[in-house]
């Protein structure tokens, strides 16, 4: 893509990237190769992102290159469309990129998966690079700018948080702590010495998915009063439906990954 534009994302000056090295041998090759074009696909597809196929390849000399011919019979295999392009610094080193579309429409390289025949193998034998994310501070950038900071249920790496309005509440909300990290969800817990509208705020504008505001009826009617940053008024319900409607959101990553 165009990273010169002064809008949107700019080309970090660092980055953090994932690679796994698969040393095949002729037998596993396609069948591994495969595998791992499923895996990386379903990483742009869970997180909501357009994206395309890319197929790299050397110069019109090398198009007819074993790496080459196994990437084009791969992604029929899938049935995945892609555009093929020929680059020079590719050389014999065929490659498959997914390229991930920011809000003004530009392309941006995220997963792929690669022959690299720079590795001396013995006969027999391939090295095959993938990579789930690329550059994982671009990919977080990504999600930002796509979700406006609100990140997936699933993914948010503060599912709920509890605000017990004063410390008699305290002992009641822990009880609801308790439920739901055993359930497996990850909870906050906000014990700051502050104006509980000044608490509510701040979780709001943090994003977290659910605050939970735990005073003296709350604990009398053994329920919670539940706010998410898109609902301007709480909702009232026991303390059981809200732990399995947590887990029935979280187990939604299971469904979006079969998909």
């Amino acid at each position: 893509g165009n990273h010169t534009s002064k809008n949107g994302l700019f080309e970090s000056a660092g980055s953090i990237s994932d690679r796994a090295y698969l040393f095949l041998t002729d037998e596993e090759l396609f069948q591994e190769c495969i595998s791992s074009l499923q895996f990386i696909i379903k990483i742009p597809k869970i997180l909501g992102f357009e994206f395309q196929t890319i197929l790299y390849v050397g110069n019109s000399r090398k198009k007819g290159t074993r790496g080459y011919r196994l990437f084009q019979e791969i992604l029929k295999e899938a049935h995945l469309e892609y555009v093929t392009i020929q680059d020079p610094m590719v050389e014999s080193q065929a490659r498959i990129q997914l390229q991930i579309a920011d809000s003004l429409g530009r392309w941006w390289d995220g997963p792929f998966l690669k022959i690299d025949s720079s590795v001396d193998l013995k006969a027999g034998m391939t090295c095959v690079v993938r990579s789930a994310f690329n550059s994982l501070e671009r990919l977080v950038a990504l999600c930002v700018e796509k979700d406006g900071g609100r990140w997936p249920f699933w993914l948010s790496p503060e599912q709920v948080r509890i605000i017990p309005v004063n410390a008699s509440c305290e002992g009641y909300a822990q009880s609801i702590q308790d439920q739901l990290q055993q359930a497996g969800i990850r909870v906050g817990f906000d014990r700051k010495i502050a104006p509980l509208k000044e608490r509510l705020h701040r979780s709001l504008a943090e994003q977290v998915p659910f605050v939970l505001l735990i005073g003296e009826q709350e604990r009398q009617s053994s329920c919670v009063s539940c706010r998410t940053p898109r609902s301007p008024t709480c909702e009232q319900m026991g303390v059981q439906e809200f732990v399995n409607r947590m887990i029935e959101l979280n187990g939604s990553k299971d469904s979006e990954l079969k998909n």
